[in-house]
């Protein structure tokens, strides 16, 4: 269990933080230094014991916080002097009582620190042309709050039988007229296989918030994963999980029977020249998972009583975010487009 001890600096007692640039842990205080040792030697656990592994993971306690402000659920460290939303920043949260709640396994560390976030943020904002000027204002002047967001990933072994058409294409000469044309026919015939396919870190998202920028940053790949330590959420939070491992499991078997439909595809055209898939039933065996933490910057705003928020991947800056439309910018933009038409077709004239 962690104690008081393992979060304050040894020098100086002041608060540890983690530190982006530096990727350790460091006292914001008296610069005394700790290192976090990075290892990829990640474990895994079956999905049929996920209940079980919920009551026994937990055993470090951080609180799980509800904001009342935002209504998002977070997770701070046990022992955190100060509990803050980690969406909108606002102290006013509640400890939730749970039965449980799984520990993370695995965490994409924050590349993207402060100052590289902000200046990523300001050139986003003035990009954004059909945005109000007074939400643009807004914007500038907002603050952007670190967060881990939570995701699975699964391994599978899978078996699969199909069975379909493979079409061979004839072509053949007739005359119309004057005209010799050349058709096509397809002849269909009869095809099925079976075999299996092994797969490893099938990502799903699992944010409140956040889930297609999350999605995003898990599909690029070549992410470094590292085991998880509780330090790497000094001075950050993390988001509880949504929905949990189990109701976000059929999601990895849409993606993995996708990718599996597409291996079926690609056989049938080896051998024909269209493909038609009839029936395909996939079977998953030793299903594992992981807990994954991604690193994410967001803000949030209200403008005219509607949430926006822009979110920042906090591993390699891409950033996504909602803007309204000023009704004002279109209209203006509508009447040059039409008064440039007008000139346009009286100069044809």
């Amino acid at each position: 269990m962690i104690t008081r001890n393992d979060i304050t600096c040894s020098q100086c007692g002041g608060d540890l933080e983690f530190s982006i640039k530096y990727q350790n842990i460091k006292c914001p205080y008296c610069g005394c230094e700790e290192e976090i040792i990075k290892s990829q030697n990640i474990e895994s656990h079956r999905l049929s014991q996920a209940k079980e592994w919920a009551e026994y993971s937990n055993r470090n306690k951080e609180k799980s916080v509800s904001c009342e402000s935002c209504g998002s659920v977070s997770i701070v460290p046990y022992l955190a002097k100060t509990i803050k939303c980690t969406y909108c920043g606002s102290s006013n949260c509640n400890i939730v009582e749970e039965e449980s709640f799984m520990e993370p396994d695995c965490v994409i560390p924050f590349i993207i620190d402060k100052y590289e976030v902000e200046q990523i943020f300001k050139k986003w904002v003035r990009t954004r042309f059909w945005a109000p000027r007074d939400f643009k204002l807004m914007y500038q002047q907002g603050k952007l709050n670190p967060n881990y967001s939570p995701a699975w990933s699964y391994d599978a072994n899978t078996t699969y039988y199909y069975r379909g058409k493979g079409g061979k294409i004839t072509s053949y000469k007739v005359k119309e007229g004057d005209k010799t044309v050349t058709k096509y026919k397809t002849t269909w015939y009869r095809t099925s296989g079976n075999g299996n396919k092994g797969f490893k870190n099938v990502f799903v998202s699992d944010s409140a918030k956040d889930n297609e920028l999350i999605k995003k940053i898990l599909d690029e790949g070549g992410l470094d994963l590292y085991k998880y330590d509780p330090r790497y959420l000094y001075s950050f939070g993390s988001e509880h999980y949504y929905k949990g491992v189990e109701l976000c499991y059929p999601e990895s078997q849409q993606i993995m029977k996708a990718e599996i439909k597409s291996l079926v595809r690609k056989e049938i055209l080896r051998r024909y020249d269209e493909a038609i898939i009839e029936q395909l039933d996939v079977n998953f065996n030793d299903v594992t998972f992981k807990q994954i933490l991604v690193p994410v910057w967001s803000s949030m705003f209200y403008y005219n009583n509607k949430e926006y928020r822009v979110v920042i991947n906090g591993y390699n800056g891409d950033i996504d975010g909602d803007i309204p439309i000023s009704k004002i910018k279109v209209i203006i933009a509508v009447i040059i487009f039409i008064a440039i038409a007008i000139i346009f077709v009286m100069n044809m004239n």
